[in-house]
């Protein structure tokens, strides 16, 4: 079997691909996207099931300390491997003007919302706001092959106390 990579332009695999999560210890096992649906995010709106991902784990911390302005202890490196037979892209020319502005109103809500309800694709590869030439990765969990996600690591992470 082998192993898929996501690089900052481009993307090569052959049937899977890792992806990683900051989150606490007690979130760590939960493949249901509550969080996101209970509080909203830039790729959906509250009732809107996700998991957030991205593609390095130093994105993962960006995207988790600019979401989090103050320490957090007890959180953990989630690393997910995912098939990657069925995915979504959304090229970052194709977003609206101000994209990376985040308000309740958020003008990329809409178009993480229609992707998880259509269900054509397990994940959905999007900019990220921190690094927009870098990706993170939506994972529907409503979706069929959701079953196909496996969590093959957790390990303990503190962020360096100098990002704060």
């Amino acid at each position: 079997m082998g192993i898929g990579c996501i690089g900052p332009h481009r993307i090569w695999s052959v049937f899977l691909m890792l992806v990683y999560r900051l989150t606490s210890r007690m979130h760590a096992s939960k493949l249901d996207g509550k969080g996101a649906e209970i509080y909203s995010g830039r790729w959906n709106t509250k009732g809107n099931p996700v998991i957030y991902a991205a593609a390095f784990r130093s994105l993962a911390v960006l995207e988790y300390r600019v979401n989090n302005p103050h320490p957090v202890k007890g959180l953990v490196m989630v690393t997910l491997q995912v098939p990657d037979d069925n995915i979504q892209q959304i090229q970052l020319k194709s977003l609206p003007k101000n994209w990376q502005l985040y308000s309740y109103q958020s003008p990329t809500a809409s178009i993480g919302d229609n992707f998880l309800k259509a269900k054509k694709a397990l994940c959905l590869l999007v900019p990220s706001a921190v690094v927009p030439q870098e990706h993170n990765i939506l994972i529907n969990p409503l979706h069929p092959k959701i079953t196909e996600v496996q969590i093959l690591d957790v390990q303990p992470f503190l962020i360096d106390q100098r990002m704060y």
